[in-house]
């Protein structure tokens, strides 16, 4: 679950816990109803068009950056970063020069 706010954001990991959501729950404000949505990877409607976005990631998923098919990256800041440099191990350097000298993460790929 991630919590955007111009440039920064945070993140906060949460146990998926697979359930079927009622509309009823998803509506919800209740805090038990709230949390078994945000559980299931879910965003409750009390949280839309908010600064606040759910991602389920898959467990041996470790990293916040997301590589598409066509060889660029999204950041964790979601700036999309393209490949620099492939090392001779077949590993690959991206970076996105303004976006990453304005970045208070300051991370590499």
């Amino acid at each position: 679950m991630g919590f955007r706010n111009d440039k920064t954001e945070r993140l906060l990991f949460m146990e998926y816990e697979e359930a079927k959501i009622t509309e009823e729950e998803l509506s919800s404000n209740e805090p038990e109803d709230i949390k078994r949505c945000l559980n299931a990877g879910i965003l409750p409607k009390c949280y839309e068009n908010t600064i606040m976005d759910i991602e389920v990631q898959e467990q041996d998923q470790f990293s916040c950056f997301i590589r598409h098919q066509d060889d660029t990256v999204t950041c964790p800041i979601s700036y999309s970063l393209t490949r620099v440099r492939t090392h001779k191990d077949g590993s690959a350097r991206y970076q996105n020069r303004l976006a990453c000298q304005q970045c208070p993460n300051r991370c590499t790929l």
